[in-house]
């Protein structure tokens, strides 16, 4: 799964031929608006500063690409002449040490020179959503799909593909920084046949992009167990991804949380309609501190809570 996020494309570009003895005076700080391209100059020991503007969800994470160059020439989205000869190594950067401001929903990262050179710098937009879990349960004759997002802005549906086709959509339930549930039944699946679907997002510009993929095989009988139950989470301690099982005797709107020490709610896995059967949710505690966690399972007047260890 490829996680759906801000994109800030970072076009690397050099001189083309003319050397200068002028001083090096870097830039140390920009803030670009959407679709905008600014080149900055980047100097042996400076440090760049990009701010990307909120409100943005913390989930929201900025992404850098590189590529030649800043010169005017057809490759180049900055209309400028580098006073620097070329020089392909001159910056380091580390694409996931933004920083996040809760106070206004904004972006911080650095870029550190290490010679002289040009970078043209490109805010490219959001892309529409990011997917927090997406889980295929299957059925008799049946397969129920959910997920989860953790944010979503201008994203205007969702696609579910089987086996390469396109068999369904689902509308997005708005901009959004904290998430939506959603959940499709496909009915019109065979018992015994292995099933592959892809989740893609579509924003309002009707650009795709991959969420997920996840597999089920419905069988007859499928989805009939003999009572509700929160099994926990394997692995146990884990490191930072872990998957929660659960089966639910009859079908109903089920919540799976994830608790924190002091009770606090830290995740939402999943929160809308399932079908009766066993389940599996997947969870991700990058950014957690180690410690203790709680998973709770609320459907239908059921509730269990189960201890899980996260070690780093």
């Amino acid at each position: 799964m490829r996680k759906l996020l801000l994109v800030l494309a970072v076009v690397v570009c050099v001189g083309v031929g003319r050397v200068t003895a002028q001083p090096c005076n870097a830039s140390t700080y920009v803030n670009p608006a959407p679709g905008s391209s600014t080149c900055v100059i980047i100097c042996p020991g400076s440090i760049l500063q990009i701010h990307v503007f909120g409100p943005l969800g913390p989930n929201q994470t900025p992404v850098f690409g590189a590529m030649m160059t800043c010169n005017p020439w057809p490759a180049s989205l900055c209309d400028f002449e580098c006073p620097f000869p070329p020089n392909p190594v001159f910056f380091t950067y580390d694409p996931v040490a933004w920083t996040y401001n809760s106070a206004d929903g904004s972006f911080d990262n650095f870029i550190y020179g290490t010679g002289e050179g040009c970078l043209c710098l490109t805010f490219e937009g959001i892309l529409g959503a990011e997917l927090l879990g997406f889980d295929a349960s299957a059925g008799d004759n049946t397969v129920m799909l959910t997920w989860r997002t953790a944010s979503e802005t201008d994203n205007e549906a969702f696609e579910i593909h089987r086996d390469g086709a396109k068999i369904g959509e689902v509308s997005s339930s708005g901009n959004t920084t904290s998430g939506h549930s959603y959940s499709w039944i496909d009915d019109a699946a065979t018992n015994g046949v292995p099933y592959t679907y892809r989740l893609l997002a579509r924003d309002v510009h009707g650009t795709l992009e991959e969420l997920g993929v996840a597999s089920a095989t419905p069988q007859s009988g499928a989805g009939l167990v003999t009572g509700y139950a929160l099994h926990g989470n394997y692995p146990n301690p884990f490191n930072p991804t872990t998957t929660i099982s659960f089966d639910l005797a009859a079908a109903g709107h089920a919540t799976l949380k994830v608790l924190n020490i002091q009770g606090q709610e830290i995740a939402t896995l999943v929160n809308g309609q399932l079908l009766a059967g066993s389940h599996v949710s997947a969870f991700d505690a990058t950014g957690l501190p180690s410690g203790m966690y709680f998973t709770r399972l609320e459907v239908n007047g059921f509730t269990a809570t189960e201890k899980m260890l996260l070690l780093k």
